[in-house]
């Protein structure tokens, strides 16, 4: 083989192995977002589906459980509830009580943070 052959072969070899290198980055990178988005999916929804189901009473006993539960499962900054009516006014409070819960996402899963609202059924 000649010299320029080597040379050429060598920098083609260089060029493919630095691709490859970000390629990799790339993937990894992707999947740990990936990873993340659906952590934060599935917390937003379990958080906020559950605060429904205690306001109809199923699921957790009541809304202090399901305060424990989550902050311990979720590992949030903060999480908490009360009525609707101590900050709003309630348009139709004859249909029932309207709860609010709302919860902070710790520093690795900021995005969790959201708010839930439920009007709890009449017995």
């Amino acid at each position: 083989m000649r010299f320029h052959t080597v040379l050429l072969l060598l920098t083609f070899l260089g060029l493919v192995s630095v691709t490859l290198n970000d390629y990799t980055f790339s993937v990894q990178k992707l999947e740990s977002k990936a990873i993340d988005s659906r952590q934060v999916f599935v917390a937003k929804r379990f958080i906020a589906e559950s605060f429904r189901n205690t306001c109809n009473g199923k699921g957790f006993k009541d809304l202090e459980e399901w305060q424990l539960s989550c902050r311990a499962l979720f590992k949030l900054e903060y999480i908490g509830w009360c009525q609707a009516q101590d900050f709003m006014i309630d348009e139709i409070p004859e249909k029932g009580e309207l709860m609010y819960g709302k919860w902070i996402g710790s520093e690795n899963l900021k995005e969790c943070s959201d708010e839930v609202y439920c009007r709890k059924k009449q017995e």
